[in-house]
Formats: structure tokens, sequence, C-alpha cells
């Protein structure tokens, strides 16, 4: 595991900038490629050096030289509001370069996607929501495409996708098995699968563990515009003024949970002493918070790896069945949680 002082060396910052940018500090005044380069340094710690990338591409010599295209979901500014695609696309990256395959991305323009450099593309790895028109434009460069996080058409299309249902439910009866009963969700809007408005499965799950269990929702469920820390931030001052008051917090996102907890902090409301916080996704920079972030994994590691074998299948081996991959979540508990018991001591 990477420190702090070995990330801001790499990045060429200082340690406390570091800090500030892994915990979302909106008073830091620095540009958004900084706080990129930081997010993205601190997620690729095995990257491979191009001496490690040219022997073992050296090494692949007899395997078809393959390209693969990178699409990205959000712009810049929303990567640094929610880097979790941003650690995903990092990933896959490095795979890519350790499989010896070449790669680049595309580029948005007017919400429009095209290739950043002329080259043939033998295949696309999509990362995120697309609409129709979008993903009828990735057809056109190539046929062999694996979605990441989405599943616009599992009868033509590769994916693969993190299945939320096994470790949100571990998240909501680890909270209960400590004694909360007062839980609260905070969460945003999400897109569906063709890049409209749809409903997120975190929150269908919490409303059915709370009326499994004859628990309350009113007034305990903050659902904001996106996933953001700002939006965690915002909706955590709402929280503080209901009356009904929470013992422990899920978050759809690690993210949402950063602006949650810094919320709290500015009110002098103690982690995990006076309420609870688990977050989803197991960012890398969860690790780093203080307390350190409880949260939901998502083994990004293992999501990239199973896109890329899909997209080799398709092009160097002719797999021609589409297939759908669900990778499972769980959870992994650190100093943000704690029982009622062990709280109220």
């Amino acid at each position: 595991m990477a420190t702090l002082k070995e990330i801001a060396q790499k990045a060429h910052v200082s340690s406390g900038t570091v800090s500030r940018i892994l915990n979302h500090d909106a008073s830091l005044s620095v540009c958004d490629e900084t706080k990129l380069r930081v997010l993205q340094i601190a997620e690729e710690l095995e990257y491979a050096t191009v001496r490690q990338r040219k022997e073992q591409k050296e090494g692949k010599a007899a395997q078809k030289r393959i390209t693969v295209a990178i699409a990205e979901w959000y712009g810049d500014s929303d990567l640094v509001e929610d880097p979790y695609y941003l650690y995903l696309m990092t990933t896959v990256e490095k795979i890519l370069a350790k499989e010896g395959i070449n790669s680049f991305r595309f580029m948005k323009i007017n919400n429009a996607y095209v290739p950043s450099m002329q080259s043939k593309i033998d295949g696309i790895i999509a990362i995120g929501r697309y609409n129709i028109e979008q993903i009828t434009s990735f057809s056109e460069y190539s046929e062999h495409i694996v979605f990441l996080d989405s599943c616009p058409d599992n009868s033509r299309f590769d994916s693969v996708q993190a299945d939320a249902i096994e470790g949100t439910n571990k998240a909501f009866e680890y909270l209960y098995e400590g004694g909360h009963r007062s839980i609260a969700f905070i969460g945003g809007k999400v897109i569906s699968d063709l890049g409209q408005e749809g409903i997120d499965t975190r929150a269908e799950l919490y409303q059915t563990f709370m009326a499994l269990h004859h628990l309350p929702t009113d007034g305990l469920m903050y659902i904001g515009s996106k996933l953001s820390f700002n939006e965690g931030f915002r909706l955590a001052g709402e929280m503080l003024k209901s009356p009904q008051k929470a013992t422990a917090v899920f978050c759809a996102n690690d993210t949402m949970a950063m602006g949650l907890m810094a919320r709290l902090q500015e009110a002098d409301v103690s982690v995990p002493d006076q309420i609870s916080i688990v977050g989803f996704n197991d960012n890398p920079s969860a690790k780093f918070l203080n307390p350190p972030l409880t949260s939901v994994r998502v083994p990004m590691q293992f999501i990239a790896q199973n896109a890329v074998e899909l997209l080799k299948g398709r092009i160097l081996n002719g797999v021609s069945v589409p297939r759908r991959i669900l990778i499972p979540t769980q959870l992994v508990i650190r100093g943000s949680t704690a029982s009622l018991h062990e709280e109220r001591r």
C-alpha cells in the first residue's frame, strides 16, 4: 500500500496537498489537472514501467497485436467529484499494458465520442452508461464492445458489472446486528444502462431491508441531484436539521460519505462515537480518511481483468455469444462504524 509521502513524491506535491485532495477538501485551491493526477497515482500502485511493458510486449511477439479504445462516461470535473470511474479506467489501462495490448482513449466532443488518434480499433471498452446514439457511434468503429458498469443490450454486447446486492445487504445487516435501528440513506439520482434517469438498486435494497425489519424510513432517506461530495455535504446538513436522528448512515458511494463526514466534522459530530457511516465502492482513498471509511468493496481489478478477457475472446478467438458477468461485492469494515454498545460507552 502506498503512503501519502510516496504519492506526493510521484505527483510532485506536498503530502498535505495529497491528503486534502483525497479528502475532497473544498477549500484547497489547486487545478483539476493536479487533483486528477494525485487520484490517478493513488490508484496506480502497481503501475507497469515502460521497460516492463516493453518486456511484456516482446514476450507476446507471437500473439496478434491488437488495439483497444477506451471510452469514459465522465468528464474531468465529474471524475474529480467522483473518482470511481477514474480508478476503473486506470485499472483497465494497467491490465492492457501488462497484456501487451495497445490502447488509447476516445474524446468526448459535444456529447459525441471520437477517437483521440487515427488508428485501427480492434475493440472498445466503454466505461459507464451511454445513450442509444452514443452506443450506435461506438459500433461504427468496432463490433467488439465490452461495457463496464452497464448492460445496454445483453443480446449484442459483452458487459461486466458489480453486483451491489450482496455487499449492500451485508452492510445493512452489520449495522442492524450492531444495534442500529435508526439508519439513514444518502444517495443521488442515477443513470440507467441506456443513459436515462434510473432507479438506484442500493436505495431499493435499503427500503426493502427497513420494511423487512419494521423500521421507519420517513425523514431518514435523502436523495440529491447526483452522487458527489458536494451533495453528500449538503444532504448531511439537511440530516442534521431533521427531528429524526440517525445512529448510522449508508451512503450510495464513498464520495458522498466523504462529504457527509466533512459536514459532521464541522458540526462537531464524532464518527463513529455519535454516528456510524458506511460508503460504497471502497475507493483507494477510503483507507486514508480519518477515521478510515467502512465501505462496500467493488473489486475494480477483477472487473477490469474480466473486461479485457472478454474482449480478447472476441477479437482473438472469435467468441460470438455475448456474455454478461456480475462481480460480487463485499463489506470492508474499518473505523467509521461501531456498534451502539461501543459508541455509547
